[in-house]
């Protein structure tokens, strides 16, 4: 199965969330984040695909370079279109792309790591990235909104539900 199609159904659950949360709940900062909001972290995960779809034509991929849209972290419908525009983006990705990644560890002088990779593999560690964020979603969803429905497996990994299948 391709990564393509794995990333595409996971955007689709995020958007599904995105369809039925309301903007105030989407805004508000939560304790249990340290106040960010189910925005922030929504934002997070498109931005990191932004940037990687955005950079690779240039064969770099630096996370740090993503442009912090406040407007996809206040408006869900923002988010949805930033979502649909990421999906009509795939069929053009080249999987087997060398890129070089650049991330840099300073906190005041740059500290730059370099190491190559592929698009692919980019594609992948996203899919993770996206999972791990809409878990934490979730957990905010739960305390904010507990009767919100969110698509099932949201923001649980494959190799969990799995698990969770031959041991329960």
């Amino acid at each position: 199965m391709s990564i393509l199609f794995i990333l595409e159904a996971t955007l689709s659950q995020v958007d599904d969330m995105l369809e039925n949360i309301e903007e105030a709940a989407y805004q508000q900062p939560l304790e249990i984040f340290s106040n960010s909001s189910i925005g922030q972290h929504t934002r997070h995960i498109i931005e990191f695909l932004q940037c990687l779809i955005g950079q690779s034509a240039a064969g770099v991929a630096n996370y740090d370079q993503r442009p912090r849209n406040a407007a996809v972290e206040v408006s869900p419908m923002q988010a949805r279109k930033a979502i649909a525009a990421i999906k009509d983006q795939l069929p053009q990705c080249e999987l087997g792309q060398s890129l070089l990644l650049e991330s840099d560890y300073g906190l005041g002088k740059a500290m730059i790591h370099r190491t190559f990779t592929t698009l692919e593999r980019e594609l992948v560690y996203n899919v993770e990235h996206a999972i791990h964020h809409m878990a934490i979603i979730k957990i905010g969803i739960r305390q904010l909104l507990p009767d919100f429905e969110l698509p099932k497996g949201f923001g649980v990994a494959p190799s969990t539900i799995r698990y969770r299948k031959q041991h329960n």
